[in-house]
């Protein structure tokens, strides 16, 4: 009977392991507010994963400085909800902000919105609330830092840690599928002057930007509005019969590849 009963722990123990690995976003009504606090109720049934893993070491070790994230789906955006543990006298000085935003104690996010690993959107903020943004392709190796991306953060400084609160509108995310079973994602921090070395640098999966090791993480659902590409509206003058005339053009994009009805 002792036998079956540690059995049945262990198993436990090992799905539970696994299960953490992997995010699992959770739809809410009302969408937080975006301050850095970690404090609206739709955080207080968000799962938290904590499984960052130092990059590039085979052994996988869990890191040193403790990472937790949580991620919900409102109607509009996907929200990530990242606390980072760093001891107070470890902070950074403001005075010695860096002027890349990945120098300073920093978050990111590699998300793909279909189930592909080619493409996908690279998002960056740091403890004191710099971001940067970029696109990358062919599995991650040529990226795109040029590319612009308008999305929402916040970051709140705490006892021995700090918050922050990124917010992606789905109209921002180049959303290819109206109706996908998957995301991709994989999420990094990086983190500096620890007690033994500079640097530390850790994801869920233990690389950074490879693309074919992302995680799977179930997809929003009604994306079919967010599907569509608008591209910058276009107004030209012209006199016609003594009159003037204001012509506006703009392009929509049908980005699923496959026939859509406008209504």
């Amino acid at each position: 009977m002792l036998k079956k009963t540690l059995f049945a722990f262990l198993a436990s123990a090992s799905v539970l392991s696994a299960a953490s690995l992997t995010p699992q976003p959770i739809q809410v009504n009302r969408a937080p507010r975006i301050d850095g606090k970690l404090d609206d109720a739709c955080w207080k049934n968000a799962p938290v994963t904590t499984d960052f893993i130092i990059i590039k070491d085979r052994n996988m070790p869990k890191a040193t400085r403790k990472t937790e994230v949580q991620i919900v789906y409102t109607n509009t955006a996907i929200v990530f909800g990242f606390k980072c543990h760093l001891p107070n006298d470890r902070f950074p000085d403001v005075k010695d902000i860096e002027k890349r935003v990945f120098y300073n104690d920093c978050v990111e996010i590699m998300i793909n919105p279909s189930a592909s690993d080619d493409e996908y959107l690279h998002y960056t903020v740091n403890c004191f609330n710099r971001t940067m943004t970029e696109t990358r392709e062919q599995g991650g190796v040529v990226g795109n830092p040029a590319w612009k991306c308008e999305f929402k953060s916040a970051v709140y400084k705490g006892d021995n840690f700090w918050s922050t609160e990124i917010e992606i509108p789905y109209a921002v995310m180049l959303i290819t599928e109206a109706a996908p079973k998957a995301w991709r994602v994989n999420l990094m921090r990086q983190s500096y002057n620890l007690p033994e070395r500079n640097q530390e640098v850790s994801t869920l999966t233990g690389d950074s930007h490879i693309a074919p090791s992302f995680k799977y993480i179930p997809a929003p659902k009604n994306l079919a509005p967010y599907a569509w590409g608008i591209d910058a509206v276009q107004t030209e003058d012209k006199m016609v019969s003594g009159k003037q005339f204001i012509f506006v053009k703009n392009m929509l994009e049908n980005r699923t590849g496959s026939a859509r009805n406008l209504a």
